[in-house]
């Protein structure tokens, strides 16, 4: 049942409540909701064409298309896309080659050349996806997502991408307050440098969002057409427009519900690569129109005040600004701009949800002035101020303390990295150089979001800076990033992170951050106009005015000026040309500048990564009592780069490049490690042999127990020197380590490196380890007899009990009252079985999930105290009388083996 309490009816807002019961009456619904405007006096099936103004030339947009264009854009076609109502998915068109191509690249050029959008790219399947912490009962709670076909979305690509040019080339287009065609950190570093100088002079800002409801889906297209002619695009752009959002179809596809096509004659469909400049430039009157005034005129409580009022959008979330002496003025300010901004949205026929509108009041930190909770006017607006919002995906506080999005960043960080732990682990799964490319496009972009905004720091060691962030959190940072970096290399628990990013040849969070913000502050620094950047870098030194963003934005400029210089001073005439011509490319200019700061960043990397190799050769000099007979690890004997990286072959097993790590770090799982850790069974860390203690270069090199196997390793490689081994010839080495160091850790991957024999002795054995004959001596059960208690059979008419061996985080046991099913829910994998027929006692079980198959297993205490597992639940599906089966015939069963 669905309804809704709030209903758009021809163009006006009726308040009633609507319950809907069928599937017809649902459609019917969320039409009515969704696309409020379908039906209204400003819908209409085709938009007719628009007037051109008589004036001047108007903007040069090309209309051709060429066979290496068009084979780029398919080139870089995202995959695993839902396919539109033709089911033709991007990676067809990418497998259809040259010859496809040739094709489309024909049908293309026609359309570009006719101003045509074919009739087959209009329809839409409107998939509603659910709005996360929303009622599913409401029709505002569900967003629809037009699946469009993937041939025409290539073609809505092009224009698009004509059109973005364009744009780029002419910024004022737009209002210098829409940043929907630029980056987020753009449009967070325009805010806070608002905020930043206001409080320098001692002044308050006051923030408003607001939300538009129904943004795309409500499009008036008459007024977008006459938008794009007013703009002065040309003739065939405009027609091409009018083309794609003539005569579009569209069926909702809701849960269990598939509708009859019907047709859609408002808004542009969400999911086509034109919509989101095409919203910019429909909406850019709300920015252009809107009362953005300095020293406004406001009086509170009869006294007069001046208010500063900004407004800035990124594509459809709108916020509001308001700079003064005071909170209140503060509210009587944004009640004006408010108001402009409405008369403009009542004209394009948008709605805003005054219900989801937030307001902050920024506050320094060291300020005792309070707001008392003063908001503007505004019908239907009552929410307090709040003390954080979520801009544009940045938590934002009152204070700009960046605590929140930090905490938000180091969850965010390890709910992926716990994600990752279901695709491998220290010894299995992908290997090394696979994992770091997943932390590098998938982890570390959550720490560099918009860092350009938030980062307010400079480089290691450099001089203070006002409101940056301070220690305490750069140390959260750090420890999220190493704990990241530990997991992806399968490292051992206190391995350094200098050699970590060493080995991986990842910056350090401190460098990547650094980085990253002063590139993407100069990106915006090159963006502005040529007469706005002087007034912005020299004019606070005039002022004495102390923003933040005045000292970064100088290291930026710095960087700009640095790069150059090394162009204009370069010895090789050849280089100054390319260079020169470089700079005046933007493109090729921020490719320069990307790689000039890569290269700064490097070296702060290889200052940080001597450091480190000095302590610890200091600490060694310390310790070792003159005794200097044992080598450093092998990561310590080479300098930072990317050499290291090579070690980790793409032909090694995930145990093979995690041993290597443990091997050249020397951070692993030996009795001379853990005895400095003070693991006490390892003891005074000495090896077997008695002769020296236990390191990967002893196990290597010296231990007279593995002589018989280093002459293996030996007639193999063909010597036995020990950085030879962990480096060229390390894929052998590691096939040696994994077979013969005595570490628990790889019991489980020992026997399927098969390049050398097991040595009997060798391997010590395990508390718990099974004696029969079909199993290896390095197989463990540890994990299996854990919290294991005696369980007495059933008796004749009793209830029957069994007990699973229990893993930390898995749990699960039989309910007796429901179904049979196994469902997994937040880690707990749950076996209900109803009892057979004639009233047999139910049996109740513990379960183990095995993390890497995410089965079930159950393993069953008998009378005699051995323990047994349920075969029969590695089966994912039971029915009630098979799970019934399967408990009672294993619980009498006396032979089975421990599972694997």
């Amino acid at each position: 049942m669905i309804h809704t309490s709030k209903v758009i009816e021809e163009g006006e807002r009726v308040t009633k409540t609507e319950v809907a019961t069928t599937p017809g009456e649902k459609v019917d619904l969320f039409k009515k909701v969704i696309f409020r405007a379908n039906n209204g006096p400003k819908s209409c099936r085709a938009p007719g064409p628009a007037d051109f103004p008589d004036r001047g030339e108007e903007l040069h947009i090309r209309q051709d298309l060429n066979d290496k264009e068009l084979e780029e854009i398919i080139r870089g076609l995202p995959r695993w896309k839902s396919t539109g109502p033709d089911e033709v998915p991007y990676e067809a068109i990418q497998l259809g080659g040259g010859l496809l191509r040739n094709h489309l690249l024909r049908v293309f050029q026609v359309c570009l050349q006719m101003s045509y959008h074919p009739a087959n790219f209009k329809d839409a399947i409107l998939v509603m996806v659910r709005k996360s912490t929303k009622p599913a009962n409401l029709p505002t709670s569900w967003r629809p997502l037009a699946l469009l076909s993937c041939v025409g979305k290539i073609l809505e690509k092009i224009v698009a991408s004509r059109m973005q040019e364009t744009l780029k080339a002419n910024p004022h287009l737009l209002p210098a307050g829409q940043f929907g065609w630029r980056t987020t950190s753009e449009a967070l570093e325009y805010m806070l440098d608002k905020v930043y100088s206001a409080w320098a002079m001692g002044k308050v800002v006051t923030i408003m969002g607001l939300d538009i409801s129904g943004a795309y889906d409500n499009v008036w297209r008459q007024a977008l057409i006459q938008t794009l002619a007013d703009k002065g695009f040309p003739r065939w752009i405009v027609d091409m427009i009018q083309s794609f959002l003539s005569d579009r179809t569209a069926i909702f596809n809701l849960p269990g519900i598939l509708s009859e096509r019907f047709g859609l004659n408002t808004g542009v469909p969400q999911g086509s690569p034109l919509s989101p400049i095409l919203f910019l430039f429909f909406a850019a009157p709300l920015l252009q129109r809107a009362r953005t005034y300095t020293n406004h005129t406001v009086y509170v409580d009869g006294k007069k005040s001046k208010v500063d009022l900004f407004a800035f959008a990124f594509v459809d979330d709108i916020y509001l600004m308001a700079i003064s002496d005071n909170y209140a003025a503060n509210c009587k300010g944004l009640e004006f701009l408010h108001e402009g901004v409405m008369d403009t949205a009542d004209e394009l026929d948008l709605r805003f949800g005054a219900d989801k509108y937030k307001i902050m009041h920024f506050k320094k930190r060291q300020s005792k002035k309070g707001h008392n909770d003063v908001i503007p006017n505004i019908p239907d607006f009552c929410k307090k101020p709040v003390e954080e919002m979520k801009i544009l995906g940045v938590i934002v506080s009152c204070d700009l303390s960046w605590e929140k999005h930090i905490t938000m960043i180091i969850g965010k960080a390890k709910q992926r990295m716990g994600y990752l732990s279901f695709i491998s682990g220290p010894h299995w799964g992908p290997n090394l150089k696979t994992m770091r490319l997943f932390f590098i496009s998938k982890i570390r972009p959550v720490f560099t979001y918009a860092c350009g905004a938030w980062f307010i720091r400079g480089e290691r060691g450099e001089a203070k800076i006002s409101y940056q962030i301070n220690n305490k959190q750069m140390k959260r940072l750090e420890d999220a990033y190493t704990f990241c970096l530990r997991k992806i290399s399968g490292a051992f628990y206190r391995t350094a992170p200098q050699i970590l990013e060493k080995e991986m040849f990842i910056e350090n969070i401190w460098t990547v951050l650094h980085s990253q913000a002063t590139l993407q502050r100069a990106k915006l620094f090159l963006s502005l106009p040529e007469g706005f950047r002087s007034d912005k870098t020299f004019n606070f030194l005039k002022s004495g005015v102390r923003n933040p963003y005045d000292d970064l934005n100088l290291d930026a400029w710095g960087c700009i000026l640095t790069l150059q210089e090394d162009i204009n001073f370069h010895e090789d005439p050849s280089y100054r040309e390319k260079g020169l011509a470089a700079l005046e490319d933007p493109k090729a200019r921020i490719v320069r500048l990307k790689k000039f700061i890569k290269i700064r960043g490097a070296r702060s990397c290889i200052v940080r990564w001597e450091k480190y190799v000095k302590q610890r050769r200091h600490d060694r000099a310390l310790t070792s009592r003159g005794d200097l007979s044992t080598p450093l690890p092998a990561a310590l004997l080479e300098p930072w780069g990317k050499r290291s990286l090579g070690y980790y072959g793409e032909n090694m097993s995930r145990a093979q490049t995690t041993i290597l790590l443990h091997c050249r770090t020397e951070f692993i799982g030996l009795k001379s490690h853990l005895s400095k850790i003070g693991i006490k069974e390892a003891g005074c860390g000495r090896c077997a042999c008695e002769r020296d203690r236990e390191t990967p270069f002893h196990l290597f090199i010296q231990c007279e127990r593995l002589e018989e196997a280093r002459k293996a390793l030996e007639d193999i490689v063909g010597h036995t020197t020990y950085n030879d081994l962990l480096t060229k010839d390390s894929w052998v080495a590691t096939q040696w380590a994994l077979k013969y160091f005595d570490i628990e850790q790889f019991d489980s991957v020992r026997s399927k490196h098969t390049e050398f024999k097991l040595i009997p002795g060798i391997i010590s054995p395990r508390p718990g380890q099974m004696d029969d004959e079909d199993s290896p001596p390095t197989r463990s059960r540890r994990s299996y007899t854990r919290a294991l208690r005696p369980i007495a059979p059933p008796s004749e008419g009793g209830t029957c009990e069994f007990q699973a061996s229990i893993t930390p985080t898995l749990h699960a046991s039989i309910n007796p009252t429901l179904h049979a099913s196994i469902a997994l829910t937040r880690r707990v994998v749950q076996l209900i079985a109803p009892p057979p027929e004639g009233g047999t006692p139910r049996p109740q079980a513990d379960i183990t999930l095995t993390r890497r198959a995410l089965r079930p297993v159950a393993l069953l205490g008998r009378e005699d105290g051995a323990v047994e597992p349920l075969r029969s639940l590695l089966t994912p599906s039971l029915s009630p009388r098979d799970a019934w089966r399967s408990l009672w015939c294993t619980h009498q069963t006396t032979t089975s083996p421990l599972p694997q």
